[in-house]
C-alpha cells in the first residue's frame, strides 16, 4: 500500500522525527502499519473512517482503556470527500504480534461477535475470554465498550497484539476499525 518513503512524505512535519516510519510491519484492507524509530510507537496509515473516529474518541477518554493499544496522536492526511473516503495517520502504542491464540479463546471471540451481531447475551462469551490469563484485560475492555454501546466486529488474531500491562503480558486490540453500535 505505502512504502516507507511514501509514509514519511505523508507524515512529514506532523510529528517528531522519532515517530517517522522506520520499518514496514504489515497491511490490511484499509491501511498499513509501520514501526517507528521510537520502539514503543507504531504508525498506522488508514483509510478506515470508523478506525479514525474511534481513535479520536479514545484520545478524549479520561483514562486509556486497558485492552486497546494507547492512541498517542491522530492526524487527518486527506479530508473526507463526498464519497466518504479520507486518509488518517494514527500513532499508537506498539504491540508485538501474537502468533498464538488458544482455540478456546478464538472460539469465545467468535461467539462474542456473533452474540453482538444478533443482539444475543454477550456476557457469557466475554466471561469465556477473561478465563484466559492474557484475556482478562481484553474481556474487561470488551465489557466496558459494550456498556458504552460499542462492539468490535473484526476481532481476530491479526487484529490483536500483546503488550505489557502491570508487568504482565495482555492481549490488546490493535485494529479497532469495523466497530459498530450495539
Amino acid at each position: 500500500m505505502y512504502s516507507i518513503e511514501e509514509a514519511k512524505d505523508l507524515v512529514h512535519g506532523l510529528c517528531q522525527e522519532e515517530w517517522y516510519p522506520r520499518r514496514f510491519v504489515g497491511m490490511g484492507a484499509f491501511g498499513a502499519v509501520f514501526r517507528t524509530y521510537d520502539p514503543g510507537v507504531a504508525l498506522k496509515i488508514t483509510s478506515d473512517f470508523s478506525e479514525a473516529k474511534l481513535a479520536h474518541r479514545l484520545r478524549h477518554f479520561k483514562k486509556d482503556p486497558p485492552g486497546i493499544v494507547r492512541v498517542y496522536k491522530l492526524r487527518t492526511l486527506q479530508k473526507v470527500d463526498r464519497w466518504g473516503e479520507g486518509l488518517w495517520a494514527i500513532w499508537r502504542e506498539y504491540a508485538r504480534l501474537s502468533s498464538y491464540l488458544p482455540r478456546g479463546a478464538a472460539n469465545a471471540i467468535r461467539e462474542y461477535i456473533e452474540d453482538c451481531e444478533y443482539r444475543g447475551p454477550v456476557e457469557e462469551s466475554i466471561n469465556m475470554i477473561t478465563e484466559y490469563k492474557r484475556g482478562r484485560v481484553l474481556g474487561r475492555t470488551l465489557k466496558e465498550f459494550l456498556d458504552r454501546g460499542i462492539f468490535f466486529a473484526d476481532l481476530r488474531k491479526d487484529n490483536m497484539g500483546i503488550v505489557k500491562r502491570r508487568g504482565k503480558d495482555a492481549w490488546v486490540i490493535t485494529d479497532f476499525g469495523c466497530w459498530s453500535s450495539y
